[in-house]
């Protein structure tokens, strides 16, 4: 039975701590072993002493995102010599211009980027985001040999025994998500001014633009028209209880909200970033706006609702049967033993890029 260390930043609430978990569980059922460490509210010294203790019993090391878990991620695998693997949830260079992050850490970040021997994304935009960040054009390759691939999220959201229920005349939209720059939570402002009175939106989430989103948001508020619930645990009936879930971020990963809304058979209407594209196009090309504007969201939160809900459901079926824990949970066991077999056998051609 082999094992692994999951080094992880925090245990806040959000999508890369949901999917952090549902692999845990899903490699556990799997077969594995597995731990893991929570770098918040330590210091360095302290979190990489409570990890050393328990290292010799870990086979691969994962770090949970490719920022501080990364960087300490690292240094213990220099230290031990385990196989360690680096997982990317979002488009390297749309967050690093978000966060305004100076030229000094850029260049410290394609430096240990390129010494990741396994690196796994969420979706094929976010691989090419890190590809184009860490080797610029004209930029020299990693001399080493470097495995990168794509396993999208999943989700195991359940709604056993919850059936949709919804008033006749007020159509009740939804949204899931911090309350910060990226997601762009203000354009929801915009989006009711688009849409017709009986259009009320729930906001699940709280961040440092709540206060802009209460006071500029004031008229909806009182016309019940916009709910401000804050942060909540968020279930299976949170999203059945609306008739569509919203995204206006500038960027994402894979967003679980989005998959645990159509898991939850609602569909999730977005304006047409890069991993809303992988995630729709194929098969609910029309939740997708044609650009990046609250009217055109709009716009496509309409259309959806006017697509006969039968060709709905089935295709949301057929995405969220693309995105089952057990795949997710079989396609990391694949990749981690594959990870330490390469690791375990110097002189064997390692693997290379896969998509």
């Amino acid at each position: 039975m082999h094992s692994a260390l999951f080094v992880q930043e925090n245990t806040a609430t959000g999508g890369v701590t949901r999917i952090s978990e549902h692999l845990i569980s899903g490699l556990t059922a799997h077969g594995w072993r597995t731990g893991s460490v929570c770098l918040q509210g330590v210091t360095w010294l302290s979190g990489l002493q409570t990890v050393w203790s328990g290292l010799r019993k870990q086979d691969v090391l994962v770090a949970t995102h490719n920022f501080l878990p990364t960087y300490v991620t690292w240094l213990l695998a220099i230290l031990s010599r385990k196989p360690w693997v680096m997982w990317v949830h979002g488009p390297v260079i749309p967050v690093l211009a978000m966060a305004q992050t100076s030229p000094t850490k850029r260049s410290f970040l394609r430096w240990i980027y390129r010494r990741a021997p396994v690196v796994v994304f969420g979706s094929h935009a976010t691989l090419v985001s890190f590809e184009q960040f860490t080797w610029p054009e004209g930029a020299p390759r990693a001399a080493g040999p470097q495995l990168r691939t794509v396993i999208h999220n999943a989700t195991a959201i359940d709604r056993t025994g919850l059936t949709h229920g919804h008033p006749e005349t007020t159509v009740h939209i939804g949204f899931v998500g911090r309350l910060s720059a990226e997601k762009q939570p203000l354009q929801l402002l915009d989006l009711l001014e688009q849409l017709p009175a009986q259009f009320v939106l729930h906001v699940v989430g709280d961040g440092p633009l709540m206060a802009d989103m209460q006071r500029q948001g004031q008229p909806y508020i009182a016309s019940g028209r916009l709910h401000l619930i804050g942060a909540q645990v968020v279930t299976a009936s949170t999203y059945m209880t609306w008739q569509a879930t919203v995204l206006c971020s500038a960027y994402e990963g894979y967003p679980m909200t989005a998959l645990e809304s159509l898991a939850c058979g609602v569909p999730c209407v977005s304006t047409p970033i890069p991993a809303m594209q992988e995630m729709l196009h194929a098969q609910a090309p029309y939740m997708l706006a044609e650009r990046n504007t609250p009217a055109a969201l709009a716009q496509a939160l309409i259309a959806t609702l006017q697509t006969p809900a039968a060709q709905r459901q089935q295709n949301m079926a057929a995405i969220t049967q693309a995105h089952t824990p057990e795949k997710f949970a079989a396609s990391w066991s694949q990749l981690l033993h594959l990870a330490i077999q390469t690791h375990n056998s110097p002189g064997a051609n390692a693997p290379g890029s896969q998509t």
